[in-house]
């Protein structure tokens, strides 16, 4: 199982020492075999659908449904991490503690939204950010 803690910080040498866990800038990521990418990529689509609506982060992976701004950026969410980062809809909807009819509900209200063009242009532009941004953050990571 993953586990993502970001108050450690890069430096600590009891993390260091350890095998099992590597620091990564503020956030510590254990488990077996970490893919760094897949960690960076739900990271980003909670980050930026959060950022977009104007809620907190955190507030994405509540077990209620919250408010509808919340429940909107957490639909963004498993959009994107389904359409971008090719995610099946059981991992899109598990990164949010939902399943895979929700993430499926998910990218048909997605889908039913890019029909109006302004919609349409701005999940383009995020869609291209995100692919950018994680690409460019996992290839420094690897150096």
């Amino acid at each position: 199982m993953l586990h993502v803690s970001c108050w450690w910080t890069q430096n600590d040498p009891h993390l260091l020492s350890s095998g099992r866990k590597k620091a990564f800038g503020r956030c510590v990521i254990s488990g077996p075999r970490v893919d760094l990418r897949k960690v960076l990529s739900e990271r980003a689509v909670e980050a930026s659908a959060a950022a977009w609506k104007n809620v907190p982060p955190c507030a994405l992976r509540q077990a209620t449904r919250c408010t509808a701004p919340v429940a909107r950026a957490r639909q963004i969410a498993m959009y994107f991490a389904h359409i971008v980062f090719a995610a099946n809809l059981t991992r899109a909807g598990g990164i949010f503690g939902r399943d895979r009819t929700t993430a499926r509900h998910a990218c048909s209200q997605m889908e039913d939204l890019r029909d109006d063009p302004r919609v349409d242009r701005a999940f383009d532009a995020m869609e291209l950010a995100l692919k950018s941004w994680v690409g460019a953050f996992s290839d420094e990571a690897s150096i």
